[in-house]
């Protein structure tokens, strides 16, 4: 009876189970599909970014997860992310700081802690702010870094001066009614030699439906603002972003439409070193 057992075990997961688990594959791919497509239009009839009644944007769960946001309201892998968006950071980070390890990094308005997470794998001395209650919640379960809740727009970073090797912020000055604060905090936190490496939609585009973004400059105007607080800019160049993010079918065929078309979001990178 016992080989019996084992006999048939072995049938199942040589053929049922393999079958099984394709099948099953296939209808969770169909149903994240499906939710974008719906998302998808829907994205497009309502405005993005839930304000409060005192004029606040709230930065919630719906916003991060693309109901009320620019966001994608399908949950890519991180293994996708970092291979076709973070490479190219990473690199432009060894690229000045060499090892990263042992380095202290702090990201403004680090979300969900995607990227710090990354850093914590390369032994970096990681450190977080956002705004928002929702990210941090869920960044805590993804980094080690230390984070903080914070409006840099409104508050200062409660760090000690030179303290910092890096500093970056990615799709964030977009959303500051006040930059001050960012610019002459970043200056203050970081070591001397340190660098700040930002990225930012450049100026007012009509690919652009978020109604977060309350903050777009051109990126010569970005430059003037860093060259005023003293940064050197060592690298300042411009690039197209195509949306939406090509993980699944129907966002290839977007894409695609999107390039097609010339429908895209150009955006500016910074990066500068303090004097």
């Amino acid at each position: 009876m016992k080989e019996t057992l084992i006999i048939l075990e072995r049938f199942k997961y040589f053929g049922f189970r393999k079958i099984y688990y394709v099948f099953l594959n296939t209808a969770n791919r169909s149903i994240l599909e499906i939710k974008y497509i719906k998302n998808f239009f829907k994205s497009r009839k309502k405005i993005r970014g839930k304000v409060s009644g005192r004029g606040r944007i709230i930065y919630d769960e719906d916003y991060f997860r693309g109901y009320s946001s620019n966001y994608e309201d399908v949950d890519i892998p991180l293994v996708l992310i970092n291979k076709y968006i973070f490479k190219e950071r990473f690199a432009m980070l060894k690229k000045y700081l060499g090892c990263l390890e042992g380095k202290r990094i702090l990201d403004i308005g680090c979300g969900t802690g995607n990227f710090l997470s990354i850093c914590d794998d390369l032994n970096m001395e990681t450190y977080g702010v956002d705004v928002s209650e929702y990210a941090m919640e869920e960044a805590k379960s993804n980094t080690k870094a230390k984070l903080y809740r914070i409006d840099i727009s409104r508050n200062k970073l409660p760090f000690p001066s030179n303290y910092f090797d890096v500093i970056i912020s990615f799709d964030v000055v977009e959303h500051l009614n006040n930059d001050s604060i960012f610019f002459k905090d970043s200056y203050r936190t970081l070591k001397k030699r340190g660098f700040l490496y930002f990225i930012t939609p450049n100026g007012r585009q009509s690919s652009d439906h978020d109604s977060t973004h309350i903050n777009l400059r051109k990126i010569k105007t970005w430059e003037t603002l860093c060259e005023n607080m003293k940064f050197n800019i060592l690298e300042s160049y411009l690039y197209k972003w195509f949306s939406p993010f090509p993980y699944l079918y129907t966002q290839k065929i977007i894409r695609l439409f999107n390039i097609l078309r010339g429908d895209y979001i150009q955006q500016a990178v910074i990066l500068a070193e303090k004097s």
